[in-house]
């Protein structure tokens, strides 16, 4: 009996980067893939909106930072408009910060610029076909910022608290602080330990370290 074989189910895709060369080079890792289709290039943000309105492709491949609108404001373009189309992020950033902002604006992937062009391309897939997709290396940087803000969201100081916090990371004593704030220098210290207690810590150096790597305090 003759066997009969379908036609192989393709993905469009928009590629947007500001980098000529490497948007080149990537246009055809994509276009080199059966199952994906390159339907357009962009080299801002702008011009990724325009196309991606038109085309409305599957997957859109945004570069993180580019020109007039960023990849995570074409994200939320994309949203905003309820566009079929899945989004992977690319970035030469893999902070926590950066992947978590990113993520949180519609993204259905992330992957970093040092991935290889085979591993760029089975993101593409996954993504094409609705499976979330977090570049090597990049997990653990956003598991870290989730529980960040998680602390940061949690944590709960008292107006006057969040003062002695702020005047304790530029370097008050406990008399400037009561000065600085009308208080006494033993009601100073009673915040003080309160802070360490919140904050988990025994001293004034590791509360203000803490402070700072939670985002309670610039």
């Amino acid at each position: 009996m003759e066997s009969f074989e379908g036609p192989v189910l393709t993905f469009s895709v928009v590629v947007a980067d500001d980098h000529p060369v490497y948007l080149d080079a990537l246009s055809r890792a994509v276009d080199a893939v059966p199952e994906l289709s390159l339907a357009g290039t962009a080299n801002d943000g702008a011009e990724a909106i325009d196309i991606i309105e038109r085309v409305r492709p599957d997957v859109a491949v945004l570069d993180v930072e580019m020109p007039i609108y960023n990849g995570p404001a074409v994200a939320a373009r994309i949203v905003a408009l309820e566009l079929p189309t899945r989004v992977l992020f690319l970035s030469a950033h893999r902070d926590g910060a950066t992947v978590y902002d990113a993520l949180a604006t519609g993204g259905y992937g992330y992957v970093t610029k040092d991935a290889s062009m085979r591993e760029i391309q089975d993101a593409v897939l996954r993504v094409a076909s609705g499976v979330r997709s977090i570049g090597a290396g990049v997990e653990h940087q956003i598991v870290e910022e989730i529980q960040v803000r998680a602390e940061r969201h949690t944590l709960e100081l008292t107006e006057r608290e969040r003062s002695v916090l702020e005047l304790a990371v530029r370097g008050l004593t406990v008399a400037g602080m009561g000065k600085h704030l009308h208080l006494s220098p033993a009601t100073i210290k009673v915040h003080l330990s309160t802070l360490y207690a919140k904050l988990g810590v025994s001293d004034r150096a590791s509360a203000v370290a803490e402070a700072i790597r939670r985002g309670l305090v610039q």
